[in-house]
């Protein structure tokens, strides 16, 4: 069973297409002000437990994966159509300059994906960490840094949109 706010529909975009002649990345961007690397860490890799040594109460625990993620489990791997998943918080128009997703490659895919410089890649550690992207988004789009400038939806004295159009 996987866990965190977006499991479900990791399982749903990733069944969605059938078989594709090109690599699949499921792009999936989170609203919930809650998740964390700790929930795409479970979702992706597994639920992590703790191996406690009875007979040496002062031992440390040990983290271990005790079910199965996205990925599958050790040894056995699923999911393998998937070569990564493109992870977004709060993306949206306006952010599209500013904010580099995170791009979680599968660890044993059918097709490997080379990630664009403008992703975030998650390094594994005590703490989780993210390499910075080769160029800052709105770099690879073309705009100019601080893109959107000004009000996006800017009204009229009449309250209406300004849609730039001649009324």
């Amino acid at each position: 069973m996987m866990w965190g706010p977006y499991a479900p529909r990791l399982r749903t975009k990733a069944g969605r297409y059938g078989e594709l002649p090109h690599p699949l990345v499921v792009a999936i961007n989170i609203g919930s002000g809650f998740h964390d690397e700790f929930d795409t860490q479970q979702a992706l890799f597994g639920t992590v437990g703790w191996r406690l040594n009875p007979s040496d109460p002062t031992a440390e625990a040990i983290p271990v994966l005790t079910g199965e993620g996205f990925w599958g489990r050790s040894g056995l791997p699923s999911h393998r159509h998937v070569s990564g998943v493109l992870l977004a918080e709060g993306m949206h128009c306006g952010r599209v300059a500013r904010y580099a997703p995170a791009f979680w490659p599968h660890p044993r895919p059918d097709v490997e994906v080379s990630p664009l410089g403008t992703w975030r890649l998650p390094l594994a550690g005590d703490e989780w960490s993210y390499e910075d992207p080769d160029a800052p988004p709105h770099e690879h789009f073309d705009l100019p840094m601080g893109w959107p400038i000004g009000n996006p939806f800017p009204r009229t004295a009449a309250g209406r949109r300004d849609t730039g159009a001649a009324d």
